[in-house]
């Protein structure tokens, strides 16, 4: 008599969670290496109270982390997000200087790095102009506005529920803005693995052709994703404005390094095509405990922009490397 014994499939749940961790073991093990590191050189780094200032700073290059992964899985970039923020402090400012309500003021920070995602998005699709130079000039245009806004000058602000925005806590322990970025992590997982959009980006960034000749309405897609990283940008923008109190058109000054570091790190490719939110989430966490780490450890700020560059340098490597092995076996299995 012939039994058969069938195995328990794991569930879903699981096997993503199993996914998750084999498509990012490389830099899972880069990060135990990091904490090892503290441990011995700055074991400062694991006292609650600096454990607590990095999560709350790390929220804001995670959003920009979030929209920089939309825009690089469609194949394109987003180089203004830096002065999206910075634009986007002032204009919140400026705001509560005037008299609006403070949340009130948030929104209209908000809205004005969608604008710039807004235009960046019809430029880069009604011109033809490349991603990186489009919104490379924009860079330059929004840095320039901000300090006419601006004055040129920091607009110091004051009030207790402005301040408790971005330095409050909930339950005492939780920083405000990292559960921001959590609830924009999980609206942006769902975008891209539960709609239909999502499915079309990363068709938009694995064959553009391909894509088009599908019925996509590719331009679409396309302006959503660099409206999605202005509003990352400008929510960003807000956060900063409240820890510092004040909007400054000179501040995240290469912010959209470290948001491309972040999403490169977590597997997001320049190829596009390629990329998940919870990769994202952990080249951010990556570059936040890195940053952090080095500033505990007490490590020249000259000496800081060097590892941050080669981390960015070896992270692209990985990338190319990963993209050309994946050309080949495709040419193999065509041939």
């Amino acid at each position: 008599m012939k039994s058969t014994l069938s195995r328990k499939q794991p569930s879903p749940f699981v096997r993503a969670t199993l996914g998750y961790f084999k498509r990012n073991v490389g830099i899972m093990t880069a990060f135990i290496a990091i904490l090892l590191m503290l441990s011995i050189f700055a074991p400062a780094f694991f006292r609650p109270q600096n454990i607590s200032n990095m999560f709350r700073t790390l929220s804001v290059n995670l959003l920009l982390a979030f929209g920089m992964s939309f825009c690089l899985i469609i194949g394109g970039i987003d180089l203004s997000v830096g002065q999206g923020v910075a634009i986007s402090g002032v204009v919140t400012t400026l705001c509560i200087i005037a008299g609006y309500d403070w949340y009130i003021a948030i929104a209209f920070g908000i809205l004005v790095g969608g604008l710039i995602g807004l235009i960046n998005g019809l430029v880069i699709i009604f011109t033809g102009i490349p991603p990186f130079i489009a919104t490379i000039a924009m860079q330059s245009i929004v840095r320039g506005l901000a300090f006419i806004l601006g004055q040129g000058s920091s607009i110091m602000v004051q009030g207790e529920d402005f301040y408790n925005y971005a330095n409050g806590n909930l339950f005492g322990f939780i920083p405000i803005p990292f559960i921001i970025a959590v609830a924009a992590a999980i609206l942006c997982y769902l975008l891209l693995n539960r709609t239909t959009f999502g499915t079309q980006m990363y068709a938009l960034g694995g064959n553009p052709n391909a894509a088009l000749f599908s019925g996509i309405n590719t331009k679409k897609i396309q302006l959503l994703c660099y409206l999605i990283s202005g509003l990352m940008g400008g929510l960003a923008g807000t956060i900063l404005s409240s820890r510092l109190m004040s909007g400054h058109p000179n501040v995240a000054i290469g912010y959209e390094s470290d948001a491309i570091a972040a999403a490169v790190i977590g597997g997001v490719s320049f190829a596009g095509g390629r990329g998940t939110i919870g990769g994202a989430i952990l080249g951010a966490i990556f570059m936040g405990v890195m940053i952090n780490g080095l500033n505990v450890w007490g490590l020249n700020s000259y000496w800081q922009y060097i590892v941050k560059g080669t981390v960015v340098l070896v992270a692209v490597l990985i990338d190319l490397f990963v993209i050309t092995r994946r050309t080949k076996s495709l040419d193999r299995v065509r041939a």
